[in-house]
Parts: structure tokens; C-alpha cells; sequence
């Protein structure tokens, strides 16, 4: 089977991708952090200053931020962007899917994707399930299309993003 894309379905991969980059970034630091927001953030600074954190489930995100805060500080943006990316990259889903859907319901599932209400705002909320949800999708994915060590990373992924994913499952 040939592999190569048509050139008119990776532009508009490309585009979903760049719509669900806008809707999930812009402005994305403004607001401030919930409660619950807070205290995972919080997890990742005392990481970066080398205290000991509340014991998190949200292995994976706790990390990930400490990372971004030690490189760069501690910002709001900086702690809903992981979850903003997982959100942006969920876009990419149905791609790795297309030998299961047509071309053209995987490229109208991207838009869906790109602009779901539900998933935009799971995006820019720090700590969300959205991390389980792209991960366990990707790693489906990544199964599907026999790349076994892609999965498996985002298998683990999956599972160090926090409790959502049992519920998802």
C-alpha cells in the first residue's frame, strides 16, 4: 500500500494542528491558577528547590513542570503547557488511525478535535486528564501502526499522567 500522503491532507493536518495551537496558547498564562491548579504546581516548584512534595498522582505533569520551571522559572503559562501540548497533539490522532478511517472523516476528526470545546478547555487547565487521554490515544496508535516502542513510551506516559486514565479505560 502506498504510504505517501496526498498533499492537500497533510496541509490540512497541518492546519487543525495550527488551529488547535492557537486555541490552546493564546493567552494561555492570563488567567490564575484553581485551587487544585496550585497545588501541582506548587509539587513542581518544590521539586526545583529540592524539598520534598506532597505525594502527587500526577507523576508525569509534576515532572515535566519541574523541568520547565528549573529551565525557566515559574510561570503561569508555563504551568498549564504541558497540558496544552498533550491537547495540541491529540490533533494527531486520527493520523495515526488512518488505515482504520477515510481520509476525509480522519481530517474532519482532527478539526474536531482542534476546536472540541471539551478538549480546549481540558487543555488549559494544569494537571488535567487531557495528558492520560492523548497519551492512552497515542499509544493505541502507535500500537495499531506496530511500532512497539512508541507505544510502550506513551504507554507509560499514560500511565504517569494520573488517575483519569482508569476512568478513560
Amino acid at each position: 500500500m502506498n504510504s505517501r500522503l496526498p498533499r492537500h491532507e497533510t496541509i490540512l493536518y497541518l492546519l487543525a494542528f495550527l488551529l488547535a495551537l492557537g486555541l490552546r496558547f493564546v493567552r494561555l498564562g492570563e488567567l490564575p491558577l484553581t485551587d487544585s491548579e496550585a497545588r501541582l504546581a506548587l509539587d513542581a516548584l518544590s521539586i526545583v528547590r529540592g524539598e520534598s512534595p506532597a505525594l502527587s498522582s500526577h507523576v508525569a505533569y509534576t515532572n515535566l513542570t519541574a523541568i520547565l520551571f528549573f529551565v525557566f522559572g515559574s510561570f503561569n503559562f508555563l504551568a498549564r503547557f504541558w497540558p496544552a501540548l498533550a491537547g495540541t497533539a491529540l490533533v494527531f490522532v486520527p493520523f495515526l488511525f488512518r488505515e482504520q478511517i477515510k481520509p476525509n472523516a480522519g481530517i474532519l476528526l482532527a478539526f474536531f478535535f482542534a476546536i472540541d470545546p471539551a478538549f480546549v478547555a481540558l487543555s488549559r487547565q494544569a494537571g488535567s486528564p487531557i495528558l492520560a487521554v492523548t497519551a492512552s490515544l497515542l499509544a493505541a496508535g502507535f500500537c495499531f501502526r506496530r511500532q512497539p516502542r512508541a507505544a510502550g513510551v506513551f504507554l507509560a506516559f499514560a500511565l504517569l499522567s494520573g488517575p483519569a486514565l482508569w476512568a478513560g479505560l
